[in-house]
């Protein structure tokens, strides 16, 4: 009850500036309706007195008293009394910012069968408990870099968390290397205006990096990986690394490593999915307080001032009380009900426009919200529909941006299109709409490679199975289809895996791991070569 009275205000308190007219113009009908109509000078004081009976406070009232009450009650409820916020769902779960820790002192054995090797099976147990909601990923070591943006998609991930090791960091000789103040800034660009949570992957962190972490304060859960023994490091063959005397290398989790900073919730890494049911709690508790903060929706409940107008209108059909003294009087009193119901029926519905409305059409705001990766957002915002496909493509729905695509009559439409059919598993649609467009642009060498991919996934997944309804089966990753952009016609690559029968599904898996890895490789590789750079 206190907390609802401190978050009571008027959505639209501008109404408000109504009452005094409506209190002045109701004083005015008044005394204009109930004046005597002798004076003072036809009748001696005393008489008048003497003559004049007294009146209880009933008699006092008159119509248009309750015209004035009702007039000041329409005004508040078309001000938009608030003090209840709107709601938002938790179903889904709030994002979550997933940074790897990659650094050599990962390949530890004090979790079996190394530390990195057990993160990734827990790491994959935690998005398949949250399938639902929506996660990044993020790799660092001596340096960071965005592996996937804020997805929903959990099974994206799979390929990518096979292929993180130690071996795609560029410059990771180093066994301790650290470079979690930035992933952690990187992440936070990315989950702040979603209320999400960053969870850090790692065995340790370095005292340089608490130290730059203390100035940023952002706040973000620590998996630990590590145990207070330690483990012996092990190199990619499985052998020993030694230091300088020979002596095996052992990576201990430090004492006081629970004596962490308050922006930093330590999680210790269990056998158990314990550990999970903390950190997606956790998440929701800091989901929870964002909204608390940030939430600037609430409830418009003018409809309690509503039920109160309704009862007090009742007495107007009360025999005399819509019949003052004079016409003139009448006039005044239905013209001041009129407008006060106007301005009710007229503003019923709570104003939503915000700042950003007086300097930003809807497809620049979308245009935000897409490079900041809110997809969902975009989405709504955007009114181009080549854009609108493309944020869809973008967060997974490529059944529906297909359809748009199919809408906007030109090549890179058609070809767009096949390629979300493609991302969406529908195969044999894939290759007619491949197809449909080599026969608009026959030299179009993006669509013959998609072309190509879709008719050699279709021909295994019939081979294997014997079965055209199981093309469904087959998975496609986040990576060579093509989407061409809506303004600029460039291309975005984009690798083809399929799931097939067990067998075909582990050699599979096994190409396209060793090929991830690669990619990988490269990208923060050729990320790093540019960040230096642009600094220097």
């Amino acid at each position: 009850m206190f907390d609802a009275l401190l978050s009571f205000h008027f959505i639209r308190p501008y109404f408000l500036l109504a009452l005094p007219i409506i209190v002045l113009l109701a004083l005015i009908i008044r005394k204009k309706a109930y004046q005597t109509s002798q004076s003072d000078e036809v009748i001696a004081h005393h008489l008048k007195a003497a003559l004049t009976p007294k009146q209880s406070l009933m008699n006092k009232i008159k119509p248009i008293d309750f015209t004035l009450l009702l007039g000041v009650f329409l005004c508040i409820a078309c001000a938009g009394p608030a003090w209840r916020p709107v709601e938002q769902s938790l179903d889904k779960g709030p994002p979550i910012a997933i940074l790897v820790k990659l650094s050599q002192s990962m390949r530890a054995n004090d979790f079996s069968p190394t530390r990195l090797s057990y993160a990734k099976l827990k790491l994959s147990d935690l998005l398949n408990f949250r399938s639902t909601a929506k996660h990044s990923l993020i790799a660092y070591a001596n340096s960071s870099h965005r592996v996937l943006p804020l997805t929903k998609d959990s099974q994206v991930f799979l390929p990518f968390i096979d292929a993180l090791s130690p071996n795609v960091m560029p410059n990771n000789q180093n066994l301790y290397n650290d470079d979690l103040a930035n992933a952690v800034a990187l992440a936070h660009q990315e989950v702040s205006i979603e209320g999400g949570s960053i969870l850090v992957i790692a065995d340790t962190i370095s005292k340089a990096q608490l130290a730059a972490l203390n100035k940023s304060q952002i706040p973000f859960i620590w998996w630990q990986f590590a145990t207070i023994n330690g483990g012996v490091i092990t190199d990619e063959q499985g052998s020993l690394r030694t230091n300088q005397r020979g002596e095996p290398e052992i990576s201990a989790l430090s004492p006081t490593a629970s004596n962490t900073p308050e922006m930093i919730t330590p999680v210790t890494a269990t056998l158990t999915n314990q550990d999970i049911f903390k950190i997606n709690q956790i998440a929701r508790t800091t989901r929870k307080r964002f909204e608390r903060e940030e939430a600037t929706e609430y409830q418009d409940m003018a409809w309690h001032v509503a039920i109160v107008v309704l009862l007090l209108a009742l007495l107007w059909f009360r025999k005399g009380w819509t019949s003052p003294v004079n016409h003139s009087a009448i006039s005044s009193t239905n013209n001041l009900i009129l407008v006060v119901c106007l301005c009710s029926f007229t503003f019923s519905e709570p104003l939503t426009a915000k700042p950003q409305d007086w300097f930003l059409t809807a497809d620049q705001q979308g245009a935000i919200a897409f490079k900041q990766y809110q997809y969902e957002k975009a989405v709504v915002l955007f009114s181009d529909a080549n854009w609108q496909a493309k944020a869809l493509y973008e967060n997974g729905q490529y059944l529906k941006a297909a359809e748009i695509y199919a809408t906007l009559g030109t090549v890179d439409g058609f070809y767009n299109r096949a390629t979300a059919l493609l991302k969406g598993k529908q195969y044999q649609l894939a290759i007619d709409a491949f197809q449909q467009v080599l026969k608009l642009s026959p030299e179009m060498a993006e669509a013959k490679h998609n072309l190509a991919i879709a008719k050699h996934a279709y021909e295994i997944v019939i081979a294997q199975s014997g079965n055209e309804d199981l093309e469904q089966n087959i998975a496609i990753d986040d990576e060579p289809t093509t989407l061409a952009n809506p303004t600029e016609g460039d291309f975005v690559d984009y690798h083809v895996s399929g799931t097939l029968s067990q067998d075909a599904k582990e050699q599979w898996m096994r190409t396209v791991n060793a090929d991830m890895a690669e990619f990988l490789a490269t990208k923060f590789a050729n990320e790093l070569a540019k960040s230096q750079g642009a600094e220097q």
